[in-house]
């Protein structure tokens, strides 16, 4: 008599260990879904909380700042009070309240006389200064200064350079930005730039001679 073999029926998978795979998929999802949403819903406000932070920083700063220079200012305002009536003629001749006009070209005329100069033409123009000297209250004036050498000038490349050093150890504080030299005329035109104390509002002024 043949002998039946039994066939054993496959194991089903056990329903716990459906319910664990599901529930950490879920708990993964959730995760994700957390992350994206906190992502998307705070680092903009993160964003704009240290943006907020660094403006009071910067503010601090600016007015740790002006609060130094104001306290520099009065120390200065004292300090120019004790000062004698010479030494302000000569604070005020190196940095004037005023533009001056006639006194700058007076500086040059004399000048140019003194070296053998002829002094063809000026032209004085203020305008607002930038950065630093703006807080300090100082404007520039701008001097295009056109100079040709005298007919009984024997060294004339010689006079101009003694002209500049004049000018350079004149008392009045002046900036030679460029020289613009002609040697067939023997002709120079000099750009400077001196300063002068402002109010903190001021419009500007041009003169030409």
């Amino acid at each position: 008599m043949a002998k039946v073999e039994e066939t054993k029926p496959k194991p089903k998978e056990e329903p716990e260990m459906k319910k664990k795979t599901s529930s950490s998929l879920l708990l993964i999802l959730l995760i994700v879904i957390f992350a994206v949403a906190g992502y998307i819903l705070v680092w903009p406000e993160y964003g704009r909380l240290v943006d907020a932070q660094e403006k009071i920083i910067s503010q601090k700063k600016a007015l740790e700042d002006e609060s130094n220079f104001f306290r520099g200012t009065n120390k200065l305002l004292e300090n120019y009070a004790d000062i004698s009536s010479e030494k302000r003629e000569k604070i005020e001749t190196m940095l004037p309240s005023e533009v001056d006009e006639a006194g700058l070209f007076s500086l040059f005329e004399s000048l140019a006389q003194k070296n053998k100069i002829i002094v063809l033409a000026v032209d004085i123009s203020e305008k607002e200064a930038a950065g630093d000297l703006k807080n300090l209250g100082v404007s520039e004036v701008q001097v295009s200064l056109n100079l040709t050498a005298s007919p009984d000038s024997e060294n004339a490349y010689g006079d101009f350079k003694n002209f500049l050093a004049d000018l350079e150890e004149n008392l009045r504080l002046i900036d030679l930005i460029s020289i613009n030299y002609t040697p067939e005329t023997t002709s120079y035109t000099l750009n400077l730039k001196t300063y002068r104390v402002v109010p903190a509002q001021s419009s500007s002024a041009a003169v030409s001679f």
